[in-house]
């Protein structure tokens, strides 16, 4: 076979046969991936089916073009030619991904009608080659069975040649849609491939082209698929932070939060140039990482930051000028790394749940030693209430119950109190305003409601034995407790293992906002109540009331917070209004005991205002449960 150019001189099987395994390869893990199936991903697929074909369609051509006869001409032309066209199109596909990527709708259209354009134009000229007499300028077979193979000036160096430049210019305009690292990278990968292309065009070689097509798919597919890299964001996930900070040294870096409320569609798409470059106009080297749907953290590392606070107040600057343009409600909370934990990634997003739950909406806050003091405060407890547990001891020593007597104006006497939590821990006592919380946000409330519960049926039935027992003890238990399916059960359980009378024990819940809860809240007061327990309406005048299902359960007792007695005294007008809500519940059939009795002129006060019993300082703190025998029984005068 003699040609102008020899076809295939040089040409090694070696390069099509790794591309293909490659491509094989590629094609079972993409069909075995559990990625979403978007467009993007379909591109790449189709990309790698192309470049498959194109690798068996070179080898095919080999194999033909070892021995030309006049029969294997027309088979010739076909794997001559079905390579390139195969990959044209699959640099066309590949441009229409990076268009995708960037989220350039108009200008897909456009390279859409451009490719179809040249496309037609490519076919028209092969097929006139082919057929005719004329145009076999690129590639023909001569009569005599010959090969004329025009290398530097085919069809396909052309318009590589163009699509490179399309390629390259997509990228370096919209380099703004891409984090800095991914830019770097997909310019390095396609420097790679176009140096070992131009290497072959001036050695006249083909034998590892259909390979640069399938490095440019793998590497768009370990960047945008199967790195842990959001494409919308420009962010790593949260195993990533958790592994990236394990790396690093105790007070060697910072980490900046970022809270944002719902985010449209829209408005990501418009955020996201913003957030791939909003801290490297500030930082050097800062790493985004996407905690949650919400929450990204930025993590920068001091020695490479000098300057760091004024740095962070220019980048909080920008960002409020962002909020100015979309609206979008956000915390922002700067902490020093500060731990030696054994897993501090999982302290630190801890730490900035427990601050950020105590902010307000566009808040910004620098971390204090006094925030970290109170996180590992609750650490502490949570720990505790993770021990209490797992021992499963409904009698556990570390839950004090402490008791505040009620006086009962019919009567003038102590008759009743209400349980109230303490616990004696390691460090000393913590008071409830300090666990409470935390036990009910960390699901351990009901657990201490049920070891408080038992606690005070242990004392009444002491107290039983002694002849100084109060009429009943009320105990605090959460709105959340009531949802459970087991909640009636295990309060009577409780009451008569013990082996008490179930009007000795009286409930105290909060009124609760949500309208779900009325017909549940019902039904388990009125299950209880047949039992003989009675229900009080704690904290009354301290949110919203809805008067309608406070009246449409049934109470005993309506407890008004220390805050409306307070609030009677400021004013006839206030007195009054407060002194008709209390008149309002009496009439329904409920008794009102007020809260917060301080002084001689508030007991007065609540008096003249339909009081039922009073409760307050003015006749005792709270104190341990065992004490209260000294009220019971007795009036007022005497304590």
């Amino acid at each position: 076979m003699t040609t102008d150019v020899t076809a295939y001189t040089g040409y090694s099987q070696v390069g099509d046969v790794i591309t293909l395994a490659l491509c094989l390869l590629n094609l079972v893990l993409l069909h075995s991936t559990y990625n979403a199936k978007d467009i993007s991903l379909r591109i790449v697929h189709f990309s790698t089916i192309t470049v498959a074909v194109s690798c068996m369609s070179h080898l095919v051509c080999y194999l033909l073009m070892e021995e030309i006869t006049k029969e294997k001409i027309p088979y010739i032309y076909l794997t001559w030619h079905l390579p390139k066209i195969l990959l044209i199109i699959t640099f066309c596909a590949y441009i229409h991904y990076m268009l995708v990527l960037v989220g350039i709708r108009e200008q897909k259209k456009l390279w859409t009608i451009y490719g179809i354009i040249v496309f037609a134009l490519i076919i028209v000229y092969i097929v006139l080659e082919a057929t005719t007499q004329y145009g076999k300028w690129d590639f023909r077979i001569n009569d005599d069975l010959t090969v004329h193979e025009n290398f530097y000036f085919s069809y396909f160096h052309i318009y590589y040649f163009i699509c490179c430049l399309i390629m390259t210019s997509c990228i370096l305009f919209q380099r703004r849609k891409y984090i800095t690292k991914v830019f770097r990278a997909l310019i390095g990968v396609m420097f790679i491939c176009y140096a070992i292309n131009i290497v072959q065009f001036f050695n006249r070689q083909t034998s590892f082209t259909t390979f640069t097509y399938e490095a440019c798919i793998l590497g768009v597919l370990f960047l945008f698929h199967h790195n842990p890299l959001d494409r919308d964001t420009g962010t790593l996930d949260s195993k990533s932070f958790s592994a990236y900070i394990d790396e690093l040294s105790v007070s060697s870096f910072k980490v900046l939060w970022l809270h944002l409320d719902y985010v449209s569609p829209s408005q990501k798409s418009l955020l996201s140039e913003h957030f791939f470059h909003l801290t490297e106009r500030f930082f050097k080297q800062p790493i985004l990482f996407r905690i949650t749907e919400n929450v990204t953290a930025m993590v920068y590392i001091k020695k490479k930051n000098p300057g760091a606070e004024e740095r962070v107040k220019k980048l909080i600057d920008y960002f409020l000028e962002l909020y100015n343009i979309y609206h979008i409600d956000y915390k922002v909370v700067v902490m020093d790394s500060s731990t030696d934990e054994k897993n501090p990634a999982t302290y630190y997003i801890k730490l900035y749940d427990h601050v950020s739950d105590k902010m307000g909406k566009n808040e910004i806050k620098f971390m204090t030693d006094e925030d970290v003091k109170k996180f590992e405060f609750r650490e502490y407890l949570c720990a505790q209430f993770d021990d209490m547990s797992k021992v499963g001891d409904i009698n556990d020593p570390r839950v004090l119950v402490y008791c505040q007597p009620v006086l009962d104006l019919k009567s003038g006497k102590f008759t009743t109190g209400e349980a109230l939590m303490r616990m004696l821990l390691p460090h000393g006592m913590a008071f409830p305003d300090e666990f409470i919380p935390v036990a009910e946000r960390f699901g351990y409330i009901h657990m201490l409601s049920r070891i408080i519960l038992h606690k005070t049926c242990l004392y009444i039935k002491e107290a039983e034995e002694k002849g100084q027992c109060p009429e009943r003890i009320s105990v605090n238990f959460s709105i959340n407790e009531l949802r459970l399916p087991t909640f009636c059960e295990e309060v009577l359980s409780i009451i008569n293992d013990v082996g008490i009378g179930t009007d000795k024990i009286a409930i105290e819940i909060t009124e609760s906002r949500n309208e779900k809860d009325f017909e549940t809240i019902s039904n388990v007061m009125k299950t209880l109540r047949e039992k003989g327990i009675r229900f009080y309406l704690d904290d009354f005048g301290t949110g919203y009331s809805n008067f309608e299902r406070i009246i449409g359960l049934p109470f005993d007792i309506i407890k008004f917070d220390r805050a409306m007695t307070n609030f009677s005294a400021e004013s006839d007008t206030n007195f009054s209004m407060v002194r008709g809500f209390s008149a309002l519940f009496a009439r329904k059939g409920c008794q009102v005991l007020f809260e917060g009795i301080e002084t001689n002129e508030d007991e007065e006060r609540c008096k003249m205002m339909n009081a039922s019993y009073l409760q307050g300082y003015k006749y005792s703190k709270p104190v341990p449960i065992d004490e209260i025998e000294s009220f019971v029984l007795n009036d007022k005068s005497s304590t």
